[in-house]
């Protein structure tokens, strides 16, 4: 395998990674401020990551945007990631 070929490799891994994490920590409706329980959306079930969450206490609307924010951080931690996976190679990479 080539060095182009782990690179996707390692990509694909961590899109997988990516989906795992997005499908518990998913973008929840403010309209769901005192339910407990929530499941992740069905593009994450599609994937396979029918993912179910019940909480011990009800959801108030500061649970939902930490979850919000969450979610965002994951995003941007899989950017820095893809960076890091590209800059790892750079120097094995014949340009």
């Amino acid at each position: 395998m080539g060095i182009a070929d782990d690179i996707a490799t390692e990509i694909d891994r961590q899109v997988d990674f990516l989906h795992r994490c997005r499908s518990v920590f998913p973008r929840l409706e403010n309209g769901m401020v005192g339910q407990s329980a929530f499941r992740a959306p069905e593009y994450y079930q599609e994937l396979g990551y029918d993912v179910s969450v019940k909480l011990s206490a009800p959801m108030t609307a500061e649970f939902i945007n930490g979850l919000f924010e969450m979610g965002h951080w994951l995003n941007e931690n899989f950017v820095i990631r893809l960076w890091a996976i590209l800059e790892s190679q750079m120097f094995n990479l014949d340009l």
